[in-house]
């Protein structure tokens, strides 16, 4: 191994760690015989452990996981010392505080420095399970009020100013199901800025008969802050608007999610971008690339993503690759392994823009992007590595022929001086 290509697999490690170690859900590295040999930030704060209280330990004696839960915990070993990849699972997982947390598993074979090793993923879903309770909880709000209460609902009666609401509406503010509240308590709930907009829309919507849909920040009568939304349909009798009728929703947990995925996104977007690694994103179906990073498009010699996006990987090679197969047929075998298995890693022989040919290392990751499946490749060029590769083989078989050469002349030195002393010997006589 070369010093430069000793070089490039040490930064290709340290790509790896520091991507492992930044990732934002728990990852865990483990062997297979469930011993962890490593996680990262993520899996630390979620568990609640230090990495020196886990690492060199097996998870099964941490009882990180119920005995009930080992045997598909198992299962799944075995699957990936088979070498397949496994599914989402869920667990209910003990964290050192002895809470149990909802947590999202998948695990895939990996090999690390020569060994079989498994990389887990995992992902916090306890905010998934208690929206699919509350879920439930609204289902059965909805058969009690109606079409449109879809969360809480409310009445107004201009005339009188009374103000009625559900049991979930009075859930939302904390405040005891049953209590009189007045319109002027109600809006008290709200923020100086969210006040203004729902005065000025009940405004119009007694005045005018205009309806409204806000969303509106919000505090509760025990002072917790929440995103809301709140729902107005005016109702008029005689020509004239006798009530307000509503929902109101407690949004809080949505906008914080939308809010994650975006943060997410920006992470992802932020990593694609500045990554040196060429970094692709390719259909599944008919592997078109749909978007690519800048170093994507230096590598092939490209100006514009537009005229890279919709090309596919075969047309940015040779008609057949260095083992004989045709590209097209070979690249469309390896996408649909990547498909199948998540994750897979291989050389290919690439073409540039203007037909200059490289080697490259390529890796293609199944992955999930607004929600569809896509395969994500990352390409590095290894022709200079593989042309010290061989200038280093062509070396060795140089020393090779000079070492052999340098044992036949001292073979030869040796006969010639045993005939000389023989020779000596024979005057001497």
């Amino acid at each position: 191994m070369t010093k430069k290509t000793k070089i490039e697999k040490r930064e290709k490690q340290e790509h790896f760690r520091l991507l492992f170690d930044s990732a934002p859900d728990p990852y865990y590295m483990m062997d297979t015989h469930g011993i962890i040999h490593n996680l990262n930030k993520a899996a630390e704060l979620f568990l609640g452990y230090k990495r020196k209280e886990i690492i060199g330990k097996n998870f099964a004696k941490l009882k990180l996981l119920s005995a009930r839960q080992l045997p598909k915990a198992l299962a799944n070993i075995a699957r990936n010392i088979a070498g397949q990849s496994t599914k989402p699972n869920e667990y209910k997982m003990t964290r050192k505080d002895g809470k149990e947390v909802d947590v999202e598993i998948r695990t895939q074979p990996v090999k690390i420095n020569g060994k079989n090793m498994i990389l887990g993923i995992g992902r916090d879903i306890s905010e998934r399970k208690k929206n699919e309770e509350e879920l439930e909880d609204k289902n059965l709000l909805l058969e009690k009020t109606g079409e449109l209460a879809k969360i809480g609902g409310w009445e107004f009666y201009p005339k009188t100013n009374k103000v009625t609401w559900t049991d979930e509406t009075y859930r939302i503010h904390d405040i005891p199901i049953g209590k009189e509240v007045s319109l002027s308590k109600a809006l008290n709930f709200f923020p100086a800025e969210s006040k203004k907009k729902i005065r000025k829309a009940m405004k119009q919507a007694i005045e005018k008969g205009i309806g409204y849909d806000l969303e509106l920040d919000f505090k509760t009568e025990k002072g917790e802050k929440k995103t809301t939304r709140s729902i107005c349909t005016p109702i008029t009798k005689n020509g004239k608007i006798v009530k307000l009728f509503g929902i109101f929703q407690d949004i809080t947990q949505e906008t914080e999610a939308k809010q994650i995925a975006k943060e997410e996104k920006e992470k992802f977007q932020t990593l694609f971008e500045k990554t040196k690694n060429s970094m692709l994103i390719l259909e599944e179906k008919d592997g078109q690339f749909i978007d690519c990073n800048h170093a994507t498009l230096e590598l092939f010699g490209f100006k514009k993503r537009e005229d890279f996006i919709g090309l596919t990987p075969w047309k940015l090679s040779p008609l057949k690759q260095e083992d004989g197969q045709n590209s097209k047929e070979k690249g469309k075998a390896l996408i649909n392994g990547a498909k199948a298995k998540s994750f897979i890693f291989f050389e290919w022989v690439h073409q540039k823009k203007n037909g200059e040919r490289f080697f490259a290392e390529v890796q293609l990751s199944r992955i999930k992007l607004n929600g569809e499946g896509v395969i994500q490749a990352t390409i590095r060029d290894i022709t200079d590595a593989k042309a010290n590769e061989s200038k280093l083989k062509e070396k060795v078989e140089q020393m090779k022929i000079l070492n052999s050469a340098n044992l036949r002349r001292h073979k030869e030195l040796m006969n010639l001086r045993k005939e000389n002393r023989e020779l000596k010997n024979k005057l001497k006589k």
